[in-house]
């Protein structure tokens, strides 16, 4: 009887081998046919006839992010007794049958070599179950792929089991994920068009003094330049803005003009670094700032080319460089020396704010019309400049702090005589951008003239009951 055991123990073991092999390999046979139905797992608000995966990658300088993870399980629609062992592939030939289902006019690009493998092939449904316990990852390999290009890939899930039937839908048997990858960039955008250039006409006007101040107090200048990025990030980003003097010849080039760059001594970026913050796609404006060393000859041209400094995670995009262009343009501020203030509608005479205060030089003084004028507006006053000279425009300096009472809309007349008046020319005034500021506003038509007559018809504030600013002058052509 022990012989007979011993005989027998070697063919217990080799049979209870293979049972335990046959449940790793993958033998269905077990399941009925036509109660096998597997399908991957779709997405809740995805299509309802095939199955698709949006997957968005973000390209860092020096790293991927995934938006949307390359993953999914599969499901099937009765549980069995026992484990069901499915493979998954990457079927290229499915990527027409996508286009078709979604009517694209251009076929997709064919995948990239090399650029998606499985992380395994093979899905177990353990028995009792409905879902994969592991899923479907596809492992990317982003270097060989083509930014701006939308891959379809297809992953089929089936069986090599030939004698179950298939699933009478192959459509949910297969995930499309539609893959694309953006290159994280910053770029310098300016609002002055559709070509990054902003020219401004920078006007000096020559004081008594001999000396130049820019018009329109350009010495703040808005350039209208922010810094964009192209995707939102999920912490703040500082972009840092420089000049580009080795860019000048090249504009020169291009656009068949004769720009001088401006000394790096005349201005300042100010700020200098902006921050892009978290789940935002720009920055606040760039501004110029120009210093006391900025003398600039008149007639010349400047080039100011700005870009985003290569010092941070998001690189600068190619050709994002916004060029500054300064035309500039000299006029003579005219001595007010020997000026008289003829007559005003109204002054505050009691306070000493009186039309005088316009030519005195002293920004601590004004004029300021009556509180009890009778109408609160139109005001004005008369200014004799003692001999004829041709006007270009005025120069006006706000009062302090006292913005609603600044002109915003006026009128001037003018005379050789003081008798004869000309038709009026009609001038918007800008609100000052800082408090004290002297402001050029040009006129319409310049005229030969003696006589200045100022009637401001409209303030700054919505409901004024007086007009008040600092000081007058006007400005003409360099002689």
């Amino acid at each position: 009887m022990r012989r007979k055991y011993l005989i027998q123990s070697p063919l217990i073991c080799i049979q209870v081998l293979l049972i335990f092999c046959t449940s790793c390999v993958k033998d269905n046979s077990f399941i009925e046919q036509g109660r096998y139905i597997v399908y991957v797992d779709p997405q809740p608000d995805g299509p309802t006839t095939y199955n698709l995966l949006p997957v968005n990658a973000l390209l860092f300088r020096d790293s991927v992010v995934l938006l949307n993870k390359m993953v999914f399980p599969v499901r099937i629609l009765n549980a069995f007794e026992q484990d069901i062992v499915l493979s998954a592939k990457i079927d290229p030939e499915l990527i027409p049958v996508y286009d078709r289902l979604t009517n694209s006019q251009m076929p997709s690009p064919a995948l990239p070599e090399g650029a998606f493998q499985l992380a395994h092939t093979d899905i177990t449904i353990k028995a009792g179950m409905l879902v994969s316990g592991d899923s479907i990852q596809i492992i990317p390999d982003f270097s060989k792929i083509e930014t701006g290009k939308t891959y379809i890939l297809p992953v089929r899930v089936g069986t090599d089991n030939d004698h179950l039937t298939p699933p009478a839908d192959t459509l949910r048997q297969t995930m499309f994920l539609k893959v694309s990858a953006t290159d994280v960039t910053t770029t310098l955008v300016s609002f002055a068009g559709g070509e990054q250039v902003n020219i401004f006409n920078l006007q000096l006007v020559k004081q008594s003094d001999g000396n130049y101040i820019p018009h329109n107090d350009f010495i703040s200048a808005n350039v209208g330049v922010m810094a964009f990025v192209n995707s939102f990030l999920g912490k703040p980003l500082q972009v840092n803005v420089v000049a580009a003097p080795e860019l000048t010849a090249g504009f020169n080039e291009a656009h068949q003009s004769s720009y001088v760059t401006m000394p790096g001594a005349y201005y300042n970026i100010v700020p200098p670094t902006n921050t892009i913050g978290a789940g935002l796609l720009n920055s606040n404006l760039f501004n110029l700032e120009f210093t006391s060393q900025f003398l600039p000859a008149a007639g010349n041209n400047y080039l100011i080319p700005l870009k985003i400094k290569d010092d941070a995670f998001v690189p600068p995009a190619p050709n994002s460089t916004v060029f500054i262009g300064v035309n500039v343009d000299a006029h003579t501020i005219y001595s007010r020396s020997g000026w008289t203030i003829l007559s005003a509608s109204s002054e505050s005479q009691a306070t000493g704010e009186i039309a005088s205060n316009l030519l005195d030089g002293d920004y601590a003084t004004q004029w300021r019309s009556a509180i009890d004028a009778v109408p609160l507006l139109p005001q004005w006053f008369i200014a004799d400049m003692g001999q004829m000279n041709t006007v270009k425009g005025i120069m006006i300096r706000h009062a302090g702090n006292e913005g609603p009472w600044h002109p915003k809309q006026a009128k001037l007349y003018t005379s050789a005589d003081n008798i004869n008046w000309s038709a009026a020319q009609m001038m918007n005034i800008p609100s000052p951008s800082v408090f004290n500021e002297n402001l050029f506003i040009d006129l319409p038509t310049p005229v030969a003239t003696r006589y200045l007559k100022f009637e401001v018809v409209a303030t700054q504030g919505e409901a004024p009951d007086q007009v008040s600013f600092n000081e007058f002058g006007v400005y003409g052509n360099q002689p």
